[in-house]
């Protein structure tokens, strides 16, 4: 029966230092609170954090302990909800709450009044951030009167409330044409302030636009909708008449109605049908193909053969490897990878022989291979012909072609003298109650053959007290974590075989 330890796999992995951090919105609990093993990744926000109060949590009781003149109020303060994400610190008692939460009535802004005080009268805005002092005796309430003075202003004028007007007087040389000016009423600034005293002069200021500054949607109401193609109303549409306040229809339906292009896909049939018999991107002998990774690329207009090729076509010297699947198939071995460049190799330059392409677009790791290659240790073969194990933590790394078993021992085997603990938690007895498995510490093989582990020594090196959320940092080694789930899938796999 092959050992349980020929399953091991190397994982390199960071101690932890300093203190677990606990996110925005919680703090450290109190005590020493222990995580579920010796690794960062095992302290988790449950483990070592509480939720951290907010005056939000006690914005109900404080406002009805108020009414009754406690609470904030004994200090000639309010609650102020503008702070309800203000964290109270610990251990958020009366003292702390206060000083989070309460704010003197003397700083009191008209925001802090508008729930208890109103509206404001019609034609007037409410500001909310004026300060608006208490001006009552016991400094603790605000008059109407005082209220509406502070916080109430007049609203103002907009381009909005002199736009009939200012439209219909254009008609008759009135308004933004005034005195042969050229300008129109621009129905997009509607929304624009006019300043006081809202003479003609501000009102021109504000809502006033030159003929040569108007996109399409300055001339729709006038000039209608496109005989074809679609509307593009942000498109720029200066006049163009001799007076400077016009423009032409002609014009308008060219710079305003696009019709829309072709792209690549509308002619991607046709044109790779053709380049068998020589035509399309391969015409005049071109070293070109049709790229179907450009078929959203639009061609200009009038998409003649010239505007496509210059759109769709690509050089062979170019090419991807995505570009030749459809041709050469499969990977024989490895992962296909579709980005990789793949310039064609051909004495004519239109073609990348199969034994190319396996090279540049099949891309084997030790990934591929870890399955196959853990079984075959079971037997003493693989990565135990050499006192050594397949080493997961290389699933990424490279296997050099023709990735035959030299390759894949040179890239992904390691030496069972650099094993650690989580090499043999998986294949390994359970350590006891109060004890996790070190994971970082080295732990090579005891016996004469320098394959295993006894589980006596693997208790005694690998079994220790968790770490502490005050002695463990956040960060944690993204290798030992992509591994885990591999270890613990060989792991069962060894002891289902060997069991």
């Amino acid at each position: 029966m092959a050992p349980v330890s020929t399953a091991l796999v190397l994982l390199a992995v960071a101690r932890p230092v300093g203190a677990y951090t606990c996110a925005s919105g919680y703090t450290d609990k109190t005590g020493t609170p222990k995580c579920a093993g010796v690794l960062a990744s095992s302290c988790t926000t449950s483990t070592c954090c509480q939720v951290q109060e907010t005056c939000s949590d006690f914005a109900v009781l404080w406002a009805i302990s108020q009414l009754a003149g406690g609470g904030c109020a004994e200090d000639t303060k309010f609650f102020d909800t503008k702070k309800t994400n203000t964290t109270v610190a610990s251990p958020a008692g009366e003292t702390e709450v206060k000083a989070a939460c309460c704010t003197a009535f003397s700083e009191a802004k008209c925001s802090d009044w508008f729930a208890v005080k109103g509206t404001c009268d019609n034609g007037q805005s409410f500001v909310g951030t004026t300060s608006a002092p208490a001006d009552s005796d016991d400094g603790k309430d605000l008059s109407v009167a005082k209220y509406k003075e502070m916080c109430c202003v007049p609203a103002p004028a907009t381009c909005s409330d002199h736009s009939v007007a200012w439209v219909l007087a254009a008609g008759f040389g009135g308004g933004c044409v005034e005195d042969g000016a050229t300008k129109f009423f621009d129905l997009k600034k509607n929304a624009a302030t006019v300043a006081d005293p809202e003479a003609d002069a501000d009102i021109k200021t504000a809502c006033c636009t030159p003929f040569a500054d108007a996109t399409c949607s300055d001339w729709r109401l006038d000039k209608g909708a496109c005989t074809s193609g679609s509307f593009v109303e942000t498109n720029s549409a200066p006049a163009d008449s001799d007076d400077g306040k016009d423009l032409s229809v002609t014009k308008y339906q060219e710079m305003c109605c696009e019709v829309a292009g072709t792209t690549c896909s509308d002619h991607s049939v046709a044109w790779v049908l053709s380049a068998g018999f020589g035509g399309g991107c391969a015409e005049d002998a071109a070293t070109k193909f049709f790229d179907l990774k450009k078929n959203a690329a639009t061609v200009a207009a009038p998409s003649a053969d010239a505007d496509i090729k210059t759109a769709c076509c690509t050089p062979f010297a170019d090419a991807k490897c995505s570009d030749w699947r459809l041709d050469k198939g499969a990977c024989t071995s490895g992962s296909f990878v579709e980005t990789n460049s793949a310039p064609a190799d051909s004495a004519d330059g239109k073609d990348l022989s199969v034994a190319k392409y396996q090279e540049m677009c099949c891309a084997s790791t030790c990934s591929d291979h870890s399955v196959a290659w853990a079984l075959t240790q079971l037997a003493g073969g693989g990565c135990a012909e050499d006192t050594k194990f397949f080493d997961l933590k290389k699933t990424a790394d490279a296997v050099v072609a023709p990735a035959g078993e030299a390759e894949i021992k040179a890239a992904c085997c390691t030496a069972f003298a650099d094993a650690t603990c989580s090499d043999w938690s998986a294949v390994k007895p359970a350590c006891d109650a109060g004890h996790v498995v070190d994971v970082l510490s080295s732990a090579p093989p005891d016996n004469d053959a320098g394959t295993d582990l006894s589980s006596a020594k693997y208790k005694e090196i690998c079994c220790v007290d968790p770490v502490t959320c005050a002695s463990v940092d956040n960060e944690v080694d993204s290798a030992f974590q992509a591994a885990v789930p591999m270890v613990t899938i060989l792991g069962l796999v060894v002891a289902w075989i060997v069991g």
